[in-house]
């Protein structure tokens, strides 16, 4: 090498032993972890069972797992997209591998304890309430661990609204569709 070298370059040179060098394209488990409001553990579980693709070292016994940008972006689209809009109750629940993992919570048929709370305006109570009268359905995820079917918690969100309430509503959406059927900002 002649000159000073430039960090990228320095990157691809210098290689410790047991691990990939340095790549700008390749990220560990607690970088993914950091960047979706993950735990190292729920990456561990997603790669295990398949969520998210992971890269290994070209050894027979190589343990530490790499990910690409692609494999990133394609579990962030797959899991339900109201996790990463900045709810906390949500991020709780990515961070929980039994319910991060949990099929119906993945294809988006299942809602946490705090997300029917705040969708409902109650407290955990009146929604345990509901849960032990059958108006809401339960999905068990685990020994205490419960999720509540998002079909049952909009049905009875719909029967809580009064007329006026219902009436504002259907006339919100009519007017967000035909917004966005001429193509207008809302």
């Amino acid at each position: 090498m002649d000159g000073i070298p430039d960090r990228s370059s320095l990157r691809d040179t210098i290689r410790i032993r047991g691990y990939y060098p340095a790549h700008p394209k390749l990220f560990t488990v607690r970088e993914v972890a950091g960047a979706i409001g993950a735990t190292p553990k729920f990456i561990r579980a997603a790669a295990r069972s398949r969520l998210i693709k992971s890269k290994h070292l070209p050894r027979k016994s190589a343990r530490k797992m790499f990910f690409d940008v692609a494999a990133v972006r394609r579990l962030v689209n797959h899991l339900p997209e109201s996790k990463f809009r900045g709810l906390r109750s949500e991020k709780r629940g990515l961070r929980s591998e039994k319910i991060a993992l949990n099929p119906h919570f993945v294809r988006g048929d299942a809602v946490t304890m705090d997300r029917a709370m705040m969708e409902l305006g109650c407290t955990k109570r009146g929604v345990q309430y509901y849960l032990n009268r059958g108006i809401l359905k339960k999905i068990s995820c685990g020994h205490r661990t419960v999720l509540i079917k998002r079909g049952s918690l909009e049905r009875l969100r719909q029967r809580r609204l009064s007329e006026a309430e219902r009436q504002f509503s259907t006339a919100r959406k009519r007017l967000e569709k035909m917004r966005r059927f001429c193509g207008e900002e809302p």
